[in-house]
């Protein structure tokens, strides 16, 4: 990943919370390579995922699998059409 592309995602946390919890619904494509300041928990309920991390580490979660990005940590996504949890802890 080229240092020219990568970008900082801001995370808007709940208003009753610190963290940002919600049900994601993709449909499948690419983000780009991004980090932010959040701890990221992903769990898959249907469909796939490969994350990418920045030393070229891949990671594919399936239904009924997690995953953690660090904070700070860059990583891009490549989906198929999939539903799944994503909790953003700051």
């Amino acid at each position: 990943m080229e240092n020219n592309s990568i970008r900082h995602e801001i995370v808007s946390s709940n208003p009753d919370i610190d963290v940002r919890f919600y049900l994601s619904e993709d449909s499948g494509g690419y983000v780009a390579p991004h980090w932010h300041n959040s701890l990221e928990l992903v769990y898959m309920i249907e469909g796939s995922m490969v994350t990418q991390f920045e030393n070229n580490v891949r990671q594919t979660l399936h239904p009924g699998e997690f995953s953690i990005v660090n904070p700070r940590v860059i990583h891009s996504v490549t989906a198929q059409k999939n539903k799944a949890l994503v909790l953003l802890i700051p």
